[in-house]
């Protein structure tokens, strides 16, 4: 996971990542503030987690390096 500000950033190994208010005193829907899907099943498998540089988040999946304007 990566945290940035008051965003904790889960990404999963389908290819999903959380972006969850770590601040929130409950883990509920209320601190879940997206799911993103960072493409088809079978071509956005990751295990890496995500990375902050230069205000732009990165996420390397299997098949390419995502840039993700924050």
């Amino acid at each position: 996971a990566t945290a940035i500000g008051k965003t904790l950033y889960i990404p999963t190994m389908n290819g999903m990542v959380y972006a969850i208010d770590w601040n929130a005193k409950i883990l509920n829907e209320k601190a879940l503030l997206a799911i993103n899907d960072l493409g088809p099943l079978g071509d956005s498998f990751t295990r890496s987690n995500i990375t902050y540089a230069n205000g732009r988040l990165y996420a390397l999946t299997i098949q390419e390096l995502i840039c993700i304007q924050r």
